[in-house]
């Protein structure tokens, strides 16, 4: 997906203007393969495969206080493991405004049953200590409520 293929988000906060901006522009032809857990456009995961597969998954979900952000901005991150046969996944979800919390966490634990689901499909090991699960957000308890 491509940023313009969302609906609007929030604007970024301008502290994480930067940030955001290095994201994109080191995730900019990083290969991956796009996996939906849902319909909407948000619901879906980034999963970059390790070049030899050990069995490994680091799954990682972005900060962005569950208003801004996209798992494509994180694909920086994945030749750090897939060199080393670690499948990296990025996981999108549903942001507040339009969707309030708990929505976006219920994604998360649904992308995660996604690649558990379809483990062997991406080369990787079932037994969920081959699994870890990362998130980026000092925000994570600040969520909008209903």
């Amino acid at each position: 997906m491509r940023a313009q293929d969302y609906s609007p988000q929030d604007p970024t906060p301008t502290m994480a203007v930067d940030y955001r901006d290095k994201c994109i522009s080191e995730s900019f032809g990083v290969p991956f393969a796009e996996h939906s857990y849902g319909p909407n456009p948000y619901q879906s995961v980034a999963v970059y495969p390790a070049k030899n597969p050990t069995g490994e998954l680091f799954a990682f979900i972005h900060g962005g206080g569950w208003t801004t952000g996209y798992k494509e901005w994180m694909g920086f991150m994945a030749p750090a493991f897939t060199t080393q046969g670690v499948t990296f996944a990025s996981i999108g979800y549903r942001l507040a405004p339009q969707h309030l919390f708990p929505d976006g966490l219920y994604d998360c634990a649904a992308a995660i049953r996604l690649l558990y689901e379809n483990a062997d499909v991406l080369d990787v090991d079932r037994d969920v200590r081959s699994m870890d699960v990362m998130v980026e957000a000092p925000n994570v308890g600040k969520a909008r409520r209903r």
